[in-house]
C-alpha cells in the first residue's frame, strides 16, 4: 500500500537517439581490385617471359657470332695451308718438267721431249738423224730424273694429309701425279723403241719407228691428262695460270694468283 502524502520521483526521460545510419562500402581502390590484380600480374608476366627470350635470343647470338667467327678464322687458316701444299707440289712438277721440256706460262699443255719426237718422226722415215742415239739417251737421262722428282712427293701423306681438302681436290692431286708418271714410263718406253730403230734398218727400223711414235702420243695424252688434273687442284684453292697477253684473267688476279 503506498504511504499517502509522498509522491515518487521519476526519472527524467533520456533525450530520443539519433537514428542509425546505414553502412556505406567505400568502393575498392583501382589497384586493388581483383581484375586489375590479374591483368597486372599477367602483363609482368608476358614482360618477364619477353625479356628471358630477349636475353637468350642475344646470348644465343653472341654466342653463334663466336662459333662463326672461329670456324671463318680455321677456314682462312686451313685455305692457307691448302694453297701452300698445291704450290709445293706444283713447284715439284714444274721441276721435273723443265728437265724434259718446258711448262706453260699461260694456259695448254707442257712441251716434253721435243728432240726424242723429232728423232722418233726421222725413223719412222728409214732415216738416222745426226746423234740420234745421243738424243734418245739423253731423253732417257732427263726421264729418269722427273720420274725420281715426282716419286719424292708422297702425295697422301705430304701434300693432301692434315689439310681439308675435299675428295675432288685430293683425287685431282693424286690423278695428277699417277697421270704425269705414266706418261713418263710410256715416253720411257718410246726411247727404248727407237733406240732399237736406230740399230734396226730397213722395214724394221720404220716400223719400230713408228711403234715408238705411237707410244709417244699415248704418253703425251697421259702426261696432259695429269697436268690438266694440277690445274684443276690449283683452280680449287684459288691459284690460276696467267692468261695469254691481251686477255684478262679473274677480276682482281695478278700473276696467276686469284682475284681478291
Amino acid at each position: 500500500m503506498a504511504i499517502k502524502g509522498k509522491k515518487s520521483k521519476s526519472r527524467p526521460k533520456a533525450p530520443a537517439r539519433a537514428p542509425r545510419r546505414d553502412v556505406v562500402e567505400l568502393p575498392t581502390p583501382f589497384l586493388q581490385r581483383r581484375f586489375v590484380q590479374l591483368i597486372l600480374v599477367f602483363a609482368l608476366g608476358l614482360l618477364v617471359f619477353w625479356i628471358g627470350v630477349w636475353f637468350t635470343n642475344g646470348l644465343r647470338a653472341e654466342a653463334n657470332k663466336k662459333k662463326a667467327d672461329k670456324a671463318a678464322a680455321v677456314k682462312t687458316t686451313q685455305a692457307a695451308k691448302q694453297r701452300l701444299a698445291v704450290q709445293s707440289w706444283k713447284g715439284t712438277v714444274d721441276a721435273a718438267i723443265g728437265s724434259v721440256g718446258t711448262a706453260p706460262t699461260t694456259t695448254g699443255n707442257p712441251t716434253v721431249f721435243a728432240d726424242l719426237s723429232t728423232v722418233t718422226a726421222s725413223l719412222a722415215t728409214g732415216t738416222v738423224p745426226s746423234g740420234a742415239a745421243a738424243t734418245i739417251q739423253k731423253a732417257q737421262t732427263n726421264l729418269k730424273a722427273a720420274e725420281t722428282a715426282l716419286n719424292a712427293v708422297d702425295i697422301p701423306l705430304k701434300i693432301v694429309q692434315g689439310k681439308g681438302f675435299d675428295v675432288a681436290t685430293t683425287n685431282s692431286l693424286i690423278g695428277s701425279k699417277s697421270q704425269m708418271l705414266a706418261g713418263l714410263d710410256l715416253y720411257n718406253q718410246s726411247a727404248a723403241l727407237a733406240l732399237q730403230a736406230v740399230a734396226a734398218s730397213g722395214t724394221a727400223r720404220k716400223t719400230l719407228a713408228a711403234d715408238a711414235t705411237q707410244l709417244q702420243s699415248s704418253a703425251a695424252s697421259a702426261f696432259n691428262d695429269g697436268w690438266r688434273q694440277l690445274q684443276e687442284a690449283l683452280g680449287s684453292v684459288g691459284i690460276f695460270p696467267a692468261p695469254p697477253s691481251g686477255v684478262p684473267g679473274p677480276a682482281g688476279g695478278i700473276g696467276g694468283l686469284p682475284g681478291g
